[in-house]
């Protein structure tokens, strides 16, 4: 039996020994001297699982207290001993004898499940890209410290910010490019902290810092108020070639003043990164409670959209463009309205932000454009003489990459001939790559395109010869100031240039007779406007001549 079990110990492939009282190997077996690499003859010398100096007094005294208690023992120690280092798993049972007491120790290298570990760690609790915290990290590290600033009576400022139009720069810049520029602004944001600060990454070139240790709200607000403008210098220095438009969006919020749980505290910076982008570029806003009804207002609209979508809550209507010489009625600009079941009749300002926020906008395009097609074709065929449907396309429809293929399917789809579409886009939509040439896919489908609300965005009058557009329709704020002489007088250079440039003129917006006077003297080839027909359903509007412009 004897030689059994010595067999069993040195044939094992565990690696194990046996300790004395003392702490010195009284025996090793075959499977230790190859995973330690130590000599044969190491009988008497101390075992490394009991050295102070290794492990610590305070953790061999646990170890030892432990066998003597429970007769064994358990747990990750490192082993440190001549020719190798590593991790182990350790196994230790106490054995009592007539010759006295002794340790089985049993171990193995877990090096590299420590490893892996530890690339397990980083990635769940690090951004694969900049390296820096991520969220569930960050969550973990602000949970802490709120907990601190509920001893201390001290303030926690959480900060989100990212560039305003982080996809159009992306697509601008290319990914790697923007990728390369996310990475040197983590960096560089990182340098500019306190030693207590945490930035984390949290993609798309989205950041978020915790600002733990305020002493009150005015301290709070000029901490991250200063970084926001950090944040933007670094930004343009990535970018020295695109510093024009590079604006940053932040958004904070304070606990306790305005959370009172991690999560909480980041749903509201949340909030308020998201009102900061809808009130502009460049915006930085900090939490309040009225940003969370606003938010909520949004969420109920959302759902509200939903529904009327479902329930074909939607109707158009349309607004003549007439001849700004004859009184003839040319066209017709299609006019999307909501027919909500409380409120009642609705104008895009009033639902088309949150249409395109939830996803809608894309199927509530196509029905538009769908509509608009059927019912200008049923005019056709009832003999109404109309040469052109009017068609409003958003931003978010503009720069979506499937508006040509989108386009060119509608266009299939109704039948209609592309030559009596015009397409009308916003300054706010050419703020993406390359709109000249998105303009000109949509011009090579035989559409017409207009620029509408022109002056009310950044367009400058040099930029318009490069964009393939055949319409200008003024903003109604040049309307307005008429009959002025000296708004006259601009209105009077602006037609001209327009037309030197091979560009249609509509003034929009007239509601006097002295307005529409003014139109027809400076050449503007075309007018909309409450005076000549008021947006009104096909059932209700009148297609015959102005007798305005008459």
């Amino acid at each position: 039996m004897q030689q059994l079990l010595e067999a069993a110990f040195h044939q094992s492939h565990q690696p194990q020994c046996v300790v004395d009282g003392a702490d010195l190997l009284l025996l090793v077996n075959h499977a230790y001297l190859s995973l330690t690499g130590e000599p044969a003859d190491i009988k008497g010398k101390p075992c490394p699982f009991f050295d102070p100096n290794l492990q610590g007094p305070t953790m061999v005294k646990t170890i030892k207290e432990a066998l003597m208690r429970k007769g064994w023992w358990e747990g990750e120690l490192p082993f440190q001993h001549h020719a190798r280092n590593f991790q182990s798993w350790v196994s230790m049972k106490r054995l009592q004898t007539a010759a006295g007491s002794s340790v089985l120790v049993s171990f193995s290298d877990i090096s590299e499940r420590k490893l892996a570990e530890v690339k397990l760690h980083r990635l769940a609790y690090f951004d694969s890209l900049t390296q820096l915290p991520n969220l569930s990290l960050l969550l973990d590290r602000l949970n802490q410290a709120q907990m601190r600033a509920k001893r201390s009576n001290q303030l926690v400022a959480l900060v989100i910010f990212e560039p305003d139009n982080a996809e159009a720069l992306r697509t601008q810049i290319g990914s790697t490019a923007f990728d390369q520029v996310v990475i040197a602004m983590g960096a560089r944001i990182r340098d500019l902290l306190r030693a207590q600060d945490t930035l984390a990454a949290q993609g798309h070139g989205r950041f978020a810092l915790l600002m733990p240790d305020l002493p009150d709200r005015r301290a709070a607000l000029n901490a991250f108020t200063q970084v926001a403008e950090k944040i933007q210098l670094a930004m343009r220095s990535e970018l020295p070639d695109l510093q024009q438009g590079l604006t940053i969006a932040v958004g904070a919020s304070l606990f306790p003043l305005d959370a009172v749980t991690p999560q909480t505290h980041l749903k509201q910076t949340e909030t308020a990164l998201l009102q900061a982008k809808r009130r502009g570029a460049g915006q930085t806003l900090l939490f309040t409670p009225a940003l969370q009804q606003l938010a909520s207002a949004r969420q109920q609209l959302a759902k509200e959209l939903q529904r009327a979508m479902e329930n074909r809550d939607f109707v158009l209507h349309y607004q003549p463009v007439l001849d700004a010489d004859t009184g003839e009625i040319t066209g017709v600009e299609a006019l999307l309205r909501w027919q909500h079941p409380e409120r009642g009749l609705l104008l895009p300002e009033d639902f088309l932000e949150a249409a395109e926020a939830t996803g809608c906008l894309k199927q509530l395009g196509g029905w538009v454009f769908r509509e608009s097609a059927r019912q200008f074709l049923q005019w056709r065929n009832r003999g109404v003489r109309l040469d052109m449907v009017n068609i409003n396309l958003s931003a978010g429809q503009f720069q979506s990459p499937t508006l040509l293929a989108q386009t060119k399917a509608l266009l299939t789809e109704t039948g209609i001939d592309p030559g009596c579409v015009t397409l009308e886009i916003t300054e706010a939509a050419l703020e993406t790559e390359a709109p000249a040439e998105r303009l000109q896919q949509l011009r090579d489908l035989g559409i017409h395109l207009a620029l509408d609300d022109f002056g009310a965005g950044r367009s400058c009058l040099m930029q318009l010869q490069n964009l393939p557009f055949n319409q200008i329709k003024l903003n109604r704020e040049f309307t307005k100031a008429l009959p002025d002489a000296k708004a006259r007088a601009q209105l009077q250079g602006l037609a001209t240039y327009m037309h030197t440039l091979g560009f249609q003129v509509v003034m929009t917006g007239i509601e006097t007779p002295a307005q529409l006077e003014v139109a027809q003297h400076l050449d503007c080839q075309c007018v909309q406007g409450y005076l000549l027909r008021e947006p009104a359903s096909p059932e209700e509007l009148n297609l015959g001549p102005s007798h305005e412009s008459a």
